[in-house]
């Protein structure tokens, strides 16, 4: 049986970085920007990274 996924939406996604899926949106991420963008986030190695250091960026504080 698959695991029910969270539907929240990732917390980088109003305000990413520049290496965010989201922010390239091409058809070669597409399948990442619906997994990891749209709801498995915590799961994104881009999430982790900024958010295991929220002073990478002071976007990360905004949200």
């Amino acid at each position: 049986m698959k695991e029910k996924c969270d539907r929240t939406k990732c917390p980088f996604l109003d305000s990413p970085f520049p290496d965010c899926y989201c922010s390239q949106m091409s058809s070669q991420v597409t399948d990442k920007v619906i997994k990891f963008c749209g709801g498995n986030y915590e799961e994104c190695n881009i999430y982790k990274k900024y958010w295991v250091n929220p002073e990478a960026s002071p976007s990360v504080l905004s949200f």
